[in-house]
């Protein structure tokens, strides 16, 4: 009797005990991992008059002078201001300039990605043709403004700059631009002072030729690229 008590006594113990264990409290947490890349993007945009003025994107401001553009057409083969190449490249290309003749352009460049983007540098490239049109040709820019998605803006340069040559120019443009950095939706605008028509004078981003320019200019041509190298903001290579 005393041994059988003794085994009913060691079940029931057997049995709290085992339920004690299982009575433990738990839980499970999990670590669940995504990654999305963003997307690197810039491009060229003719100002689209989002801010209530309509623009001439570009046109010169002499009679004669060969150039097609959206807004403007003219007889002179492959001449003209148009956007091309995914929007990578702005071509600015006009014929049958004479003394006193000269072309502007009002472009924008848009970061379209969502990564933000810095101007690392801005050079002249693939020059081609002759440097005495390249030293009597007049370059000028004016007006550059860096607009921000949120609405806000910085003014850049607001006053008429003149150049003598090309180097000039692009040297000058890197000066004013390198190290800029675009975030999502923000843009660079070069424009100018007359939003619905032809100027009487260097509008934007603007080549003249001189009244000055004498017939040692006659049946020349130049030509030249602008080429900007833009980085991911945190790109160490810009603090070299």
């Amino acid at each position: 009797m005393k041994k059988t008590r003794f085994i009913a006594v060691a079940l029931v113990v057997a049995v709290m005990l085992m339920g004690a264990g299982y009575a433990y409290w738990s839980d499970t947490l999990t670590i669940e991992n995504t990654v999305k890349t963003g997307e690197f993007d810039l491009e060229f945009q003719f100002p689209g008059g989002d801010d209530g003025v309509t623009y001439n994107n570009g046109t010169c401001y002499a009679d004669y002078v060969n150039y097609q553009s959206p807004s403007n057409t003219s007889p002179g083969g492959e001449s003209g201001i148009n956007i091309v190449n995914d929007k990578n490249t702005l071509e600015f290309m006009f014929t049958n300039y004479y003394p006193g003749a000269g072309a502007y352009c009002r472009f924008r460049i848009v970061n379209t990605g969502t990564v933000p983007a810095t101007l690392k540098s801005l050079v002249r490239d693939n020059v081609d043709g002759s440097e005495i049109l390249d030293e009597a040709l007049q370059y000028h820019v004016k007006k550059i403004v860096i607009k921000r998605a949120d609405g806000t803006e910085e003014t850049v340069l607001d006053e008429l700059q003149a150049y003598a040559n090309s180097t000039a120019f692009v040297d000058g443009l890197s000066t004013e631009l390198q190290g800029t950095t675009l975030y999502e939706g923000d843009y660079i605008e070069i424009n100018g002072d007359y939003p619905n028509g032809a100027p009487l004078s260097p509008d934007g981003y603007d080549i003249s030729l001189p009244t000055t320019a004498d017939h040692t200019t006659e049946e020349l041509s130049f030509g030249f690229d602008i080429t900007m190298s833009w980085t991911q903001w945190n790109d160490t290579s810009l603090d070299d």
